[in-house]
């Protein structure tokens, strides 16, 4: 049976200083194996960093540049962290986080984050499946 890859997501949040989630929630670049490139783990940071100043808490963002800024960013992110992270499936959610239309995106062959037969939510783990109360 073939090895499962990881999966991150990549989007923008106010709880988190990287715009990397794994399937647990808060991921960070070592996860992917970015510890040597600083360059790319500085540019995420700012990244995650102009969406938080210039994309009030729920609001429009506050000039039409830094949302084109920080799309065109995201979208060279994505295509980096694919480069350095070819063992991971990176999704692009982006755009989401963004404000703008997930039918915008650029990379529909990008694998979904639920695969099939998967019923759980990303924040949530499988089913227990061992002994105890819920299964006895």
């Amino acid at each position: 049976m073939a090895e499962r890859r990881q999966r991150f997501r990549f989007f923008a949040d106010w709880s988190h200083p990287w715009p990397l989630w794994g399937e647990m929630g808060e991921a960070y670049p070592d996860e992917l194996g970015l510890c040597d490139d600083d360059e790319l783990a500085d540019r995420l940071k700012a990244w995650e960093s102009h969406w938080e100043v210039h994309h009030p808490d729920f609001g429009d963002w506050d000039t039409q540049e830094a949302l084109d800024w920080s799309d065109r960013e995201g979208t060279q992110l994505i295509q980096l962290l694919r480069i350095a992270a070819p063992q991971c499936d990176i999704i692009d959610e982006h755009r989401d986080s963004d404000g703008l239309s997930p039918e915008a995106s650029p990379s529909p062959d990008v694998p979904s984050w639920h695969q099939p037969g998967e019923e759980y939510g990303w924040f949530a783990p499988p089913p227990f499946e061992g002994p105890g109360p819920a299964n006895d």
